[in-house]
Order: structure tokens, then C-alpha cells, then sequence
């Protein structure tokens, strides 16, 4: 099925990656239901107005809602130039992007929980089925069978790996339940939770043969938000940036704030992968598809001040002094494994976007946000916190 007759649903995509990925599909010429809630619905319409093929939809609880619009009906709301004998109403795929962040307010401890309670009811959820990573995943999933869909995309996270790999598809963060809750530590216990959820989203797939699900795992994700953006954040809200506020932090002087991550990948690149898995073959055919994704290349956050300096000599007042940046060791990770990224999922190593690339493209986009906030008069000054 050709791109202009696929009709795919995106959690979170009033999100920094969401939003790229749905940006990118309609690019693409897919057509597009984005997920989101309250107030961000109206923000999500506007922000990808221009493309006749978008709608947004409003989900109040991405644990619990309900997504019977994915199964289609007669009011159907895509536009009548979209209609048409080979388009049935209900949805083709859906890319579920909707997590909590490290540094979200969520109970993660609770999350945490779900895994051995699903795994009890045999991949069911109940009504107190606590929310999170876990409960979101699977009830999308429940969702998407109910409504006859069997093309699934899942953003997971390179934090479910261990920590210099290997990073096989069945390779996985060495941690148990108990030393995650016990540790106190907020980054274990993310990555304990995409680590069980993750887990939960392919013990689904296992028991639902007829569904072909993929994992896309993207370490530390950086660069451009996505063109609109600025309509996503109308009022002044850095923590929308989500992990791109690292670069934007950059222009914070004497205030920025670096990722504790060498690593890096482009969020175009996130949303390359994503898109490919759509078409990709099935589970079936090359086994489990839980794919790490991150740049061969470290991040590098001094060369990232001496390129704005440069390249960017208007904003070169605001930059953090050079020697505040982190000077990365040789990486101790493992290499992924990139032969099997483009043999399974179709995206070349040789493709990935540069980290020059990253670091510019993603300020010019910081930058069309900025004067958005200062066209309406908005005192815009950043936070090292991501509040």
C-alpha cells in the first residue's frame, strides 16, 4: 500500500519527537491522526494546519482512553479530497510515542508494578492498572487489535540496554524490579521501566502473532524540533523541547546544562526509522525487530560552541563558555549493530545525520520559536531546569 493510502495514528504527537514523526508522514504523503490532550489538541491542529491530511484527536488518558476512532467510521473527519474507494476509514498502523521522560512527574515506582501484574492477566490491563510506560504501551496495543490494526511501532529507548551493550534484540538493561525501586535513582528506575515495558510490548506481540510489531530504541535524542513547533508551545515552555533543551542550553551563557549521554542521534533520524518500520518485514520473516539507534559518532558539545560561534556569529554573545562543556572519554560502548539496522529496517549508517548538521539545523529551529514567544511580547529567558 502506497504512502498516500496508509492512514497511521501517532500517540504524543504533540511531543518533540511526535511532533517530528508526524510532521515527517505527512511529508511523506501518509495521512495522519495525532493523539493528544486538552488544551495541546487545539495547539496540534494548528501546528500542522497546512496539511489537509492531519487531524488531531484528544485521548484524556493514554493508559486508559479510547481509541475506537481507529477502527474508522462514517464520519470520518479527513477531508473529502481524501476520500476515496481505496480508503477505508479505519487506520492502517499506529506509531506509539506517548512516554513519560526521565524527568517527568510520574510515578515511575508505581509503573513499575504493572509488569508482573500484566504478565498475571496474561497481557490485560484492569482499570487499576497503574499508568506509565507500561500500562500506555499495552493498552495501545489492546486498542490497535481491537481495531484490526497489525502494523505497530513502539519508541522505546537505548536506556533499556545495557549500559555499553551489546544491543541485540534480546539484549536488556541488567536490572530486576526490586533494585530498581530500592535504588532511589531516578535514571535506573527509567530505565527499568522502558526496560519492563519494552518486555511487555513484545511478550504481547509473541502471544498475538497476527500483529507486527517494532521497537525503535533511540539513545539521547537531539536536533531540530519539528517546522510548527512553535504553535505546539505558544507560551514560553522549555521543558517542550524535552532532551533537543541540551542544545538550546547552549545559548543559556553562563547556565547551560549538558546530558550525562555521550552518545547522540538526530531526531530526523528517529523519525526516519520510525517510518521505515512501517513498511519493514515482518517479524515473521527476520525475528524479533527491537532496534538500538544512535550515531556512530559521540556528541560533542565544545566543537557544538565553536561551530555557533562560527557559523552563527549573531548568537555567539550567548554561548556557554567553552571549557563548561563536557570532554567525552572514548566511548566503552559497543557498536550497534548497523548491518542489521539497514538489512531489517532499511536505514543506512552512511545516512545519519552529522552532528555539525544537528547542532545548526537545531538552533536555527530553537530560533523561529523564540521570536514566535517575542513577536506576542513574551520575556523569553531559559532555565537550566527543564520545568
Amino acid at each position: 500500500m502506497s504512502p498516500t493510502q496508509q492512514a497511521i495514528v501517532v500517540t504524543g504527537a504533540s511531543g518533540f519527537i511526535g511532533s517530528y514523526i508526524t510532521y515527517q508522514l505527512l511529508e511523506d504523503g501518509y495521512k495522519v491522526k495525532g493523539v493528544a490532550r486538552g488544551e495541546k489538541v487545539s495547539f496540534l491542529q494548528n501546528a500542522f494546519a497546512r496539511y489537509p491530511a492531519f487531524e488531531a484527536v484528544e485521548i484524556t488518558d493514554i493508559a486508559s482512553g479510547d481509541f475506537s476512532f481507529m477502527k474508522g467510521s462514517s464520519n470520518d473527519h479527513f477531508p473529502n479530497n481524501y476520500r476515496s474507494t481505496e480508503f477505508r476509514t479505519g487506520m492502517d498502523a499506529v506509531i506509539h510515542c506517548a512516554a513519560p521522560m526521565i524527568s517527568d512527574k510520574v510515578d515511575h515506582e508505581a509503573a513499575l508494578k504493572v509488569f508482573r501484574s500484566v504478565q498475571l492477566r496474561n497481557c490485560k490491563l484492569t482499570s487499576q492498572t497503574p499508568k506509565g510506560a507500561i500500562g500506555g504501551s499495552l493498552h495501545v496495543l489492546e486498542q490497535a487489535k481491537d481495531a484490526g490494526i497489525q502494523k505497530v511501532v513502539v519508541t522505546g529507548s537505548l536506556a533499556s540496554f545495557p549500559r555499553f551493550g551489546p544491543y541485540g534484540p534480546n539484549d536488556y538493561f541488567a536490572v530486576t524490579i526490586e533494585e530498581a525501586k530500592s535504588s532511589g535513582n531516578p535514571g535506573v528506575i527509567y530505565s527499568a521501566e522502558k526496560k519492563f515495558a519494552e518486555i511487555a510490548v513484545l511478550e504481547f506481540a509473541d502471544k498475538h502473532p497476527e500483529m507486527d510489531v517494532t521497537i525503535i530504541c533511540p539513545t539521547f535524542v537531539v536536533g531540530p524540533v519539528a517546522p510548527g513547533f512553535e504553535h505546539l508551545v505558544p507560551t514560553v515552555n522549555f521543558r517542550a523541547f524535552s532532551s533537543t533543551f541540551y542544545l538550546y542550553s547552549l545559548l543559556n551563557g553562563p547556565n547551560p546544562r549538558f546530558p550525562m549521554a555521550d552518545s547522540f542521534i538526530d531526531i530526523r533520524d528517529v523519525a526516519r526509522a520510525h517510518i521505515l518500520a512501517l513498511n519493514s518485514q515482518p517479524s515473521s520473516v527476520v525475528g524479533r525487530k527491537r532496534f538500538a539507534l544512535k550515531n556512530p559518532n559521540q556528541s560533542n558539545f565544545r566543537q557544538a560552541i565553536e561551530l555557533l560561534a562560527a557559523e552563527r556569529p549573531h548568537l555567539k554573545h550567548r554561548l556557554s563558555p567553552l571549557l563548561s562543556a563536557p570532554k567525552w572519554p572514548e566511548s566503552k560502548a559497543e557498536p550497534i549493530d548497523y548491518a542489521r539496522m539497514e538489512s531489517d529496517l532499511g536505514l543506512k549508517r552512511e545516512s545519519l545525520t552529522s552532528w555539525k548538521d544537528t547542532v545548526l539545523d537545531g538552533i536555527d529551529s530553537f530560533m523561529v520559536v523564540e521570536n514566535s514567544w517575542k513577536a506576542k511580547g513574551l520575556e523569553v529567558t531559559a532555565s537550566v531546569e527543564m520545568v
